[in-house]
């Protein structure tokens, strides 16, 4: 297995250099919600991915508001403008920004996932290429195990 190439720490520098990859980190968090959580902008469940409790309501509007109240958090609006958070009016990339510092673990995970599903795809189509996927779904019937072949008397 390859190593991880995205570590916390250079997360945590691209977010402080970033506003788009802040805004981004925070759709990748908010699709880690459960689709209740998502409905409800609360955190339900202990799942240990998603927004924590104190985070769920202004995490989820954040997200709603940049993917244009589509629950699939997809990056649709660049954010801008304020909102309320804590009593306070704040910058949504303020806001942005101190969320997605808040989750870089989560979002290492995320960014080294698919890195790691992208290799995959790469293998796999590599071996489409070299041998066919009938030899690489090979599994199903071993060329050695000719009992396949065997019919049971009618």
């Amino acid at each position: 297995m390859a190593a991880d190439v995205y570590t916390t720490e250079m997360i945590r520098d691209l977010l402080l250099r970033s506003d788009l990859a802040c805004m981004r980190g925070v759709l990748a968090v908010f699709r880690n919600q459960t689709d209740y959580e998502k409905e409800c902008r609360a955190t339900v469940n202990k799942n240990g991915v998603g927004f924590c409790a104190n985070h769920a309501k202004a995490g989820s509007d954040l997200a709603l508001w940049m993917s244009r109240w589509n629950f699939d958090g997809t990056f649709r609006r660049k954010v801008g403008g304020t909102t309320m958070y804590g009593g306070d009016e704040i910058s949504r990339v303020v806001l942005c920004r101190m969320l997605a510092l808040r989750y870089t673990e989560q979002l290492a995970y995320e960014a080294n996932r698919s890195e790691r599903e992208r290799e995959a795809a790469m293998v796999a189509a590599h071996e489409d290429e070299e041998y066919g996927r009938h030899e690489r779904e090979s599994s199903r019937y071993e060329r050695d195990d000719y009992n396949v072949y065997h019919t049971w008397p009618c």
